[in-house]
């Protein structure tokens, strides 16, 4: 190996490590050591790639549960100090290159509780080393989501709450229950990351609320969706940092409101409700008296405004 190449199979090594450490560290087992093979590739652009050999799966890691041995460690366990395992040993001390070729006797048959158990710990590892998701909505934007990341080797299940029954697959399975429920039946299902769809639920700060908990969440706070949910946000925010944006007013009064259409200079004028209006809260106006009909169609108990100028073109 050049010093180039020991360095980035050891920088590779250590994020595996890190990798594996931060995997097990959320899951009931105890991550002791374990092997890394590689290889060296063909030369691409000068340096040759490095391969992993073999997976990192139960018989390359040594794993406990509740101080148990798991992986070969249970299946060495099973077979210690039986007459094929003390002839092995010896065949070996004799024959290390070929003492499996040389050893005459076959391993005893585990019984079926052995073999169940030996299964369940293959599966137990499979699903700490896999990832559990749960995606919130469910329209097509959530369906979406949902396949891409089901295309993921490393996605074992996703939920979709409360998804349809369209969205439904091989690892896809829409779950409806009540918004009281979705930190606790994250928590209880150790899902690993987190996507919220709807606006709404950014809005009441579901995010925020994941995350606090420890679970990762490939959506905006609370806060920074304010830039979607609150119009009148978003237009302050814009005049504020002078980001381009149509001259605006915003108005928790919907009196007030008519009166500024009333005295402005233009007749065409945009209505936009301030909150989230499932996209049906934004009225094109062309002259006052259709602008003061949008102001009592769309904030009949003074809900917040935004009365905006009309632009066309790029």
């Amino acid at each position: 190996l050049t010093t180039k190449e020991l360095e980035q199979l050891t920088n590779l090594t250590k994020i595996y490590a890190l990798v594996l450490e931060n995997l097990f560290t959320k899951s009931q087992l105890t991550f002791w050591d374990g092997k890394f093979e590689f290889a060296f590739g063909e030369k691409i652009n000068g340096h040759r790639e490095i391969v992993l050999v073999d997976s990192i799966g139960p018989d390359e890691i040594r794993l406990t549960q509740d101080k148990k041995p798991l992986s070969k460690e249970y299946l060495r366990s099973l077979y210690f100090g039986s007459d094929w395992y003390e002839e092995l040993e010896r065949v070996k001390k004799e024959s290390p290159r070929d003492f499996k070729e040389k050893s005459q006797l076959a391993p005893q048959n585990l019984t079926e509780d052995q073999i169940t158990y030996a299964e369940n710990i293959y599966l137990t590892v499979t699903n700490t080393l896999t990832s559990k998701i749960v995606i919130f909505g469910q329209g097509g934007r959530e369906h979406a989501i949902a396949n891409q990341l089901a295309s993921a080797y490393q996605t074992n299940s996703i939920f979709v709450i409360p998804g349809n029954p369209g969205i439904d697959g091989e690892k896809i399975q829409s779950i409806d229950i009540h918004e009281d429920e979705y930190l606790s039946f994250c928590k209880k299902h150790k899902v690993d990351l987190a996507v919220i769809g709807p606006e709404a639920l950014l809005e009441k700060g579901l995010s925020d609320q994941l995350q606090t908990h420890g679970i990762a969440c490939a959506s905006p706070s609370q806060n920074a969706a304010r830039l979607e949910t609150s119009k009148a946000f978003s237009k302050t925010f814009m005049q504020k940092h002078q980001i381009p944006t149509a001259s605006f007013a915003n108005f928790q009064d919907s009196n007030a409101a008519i009166e500024y259409i009333k005295n402005h200079a233009a007749n065409d004028l945009v209505i936009k409700l301030s909150g989230l209006a499932a996209g049906k809260g934004v009225i094109i106006c062309h002259n006052k008296e259709d602008s003061i009909a949008a102001v009592k169609a769309l904030a009949p108990n003074d809900e917040e405004l935004v009365i905006e100028q009309f632009l066309t073109g790029p």
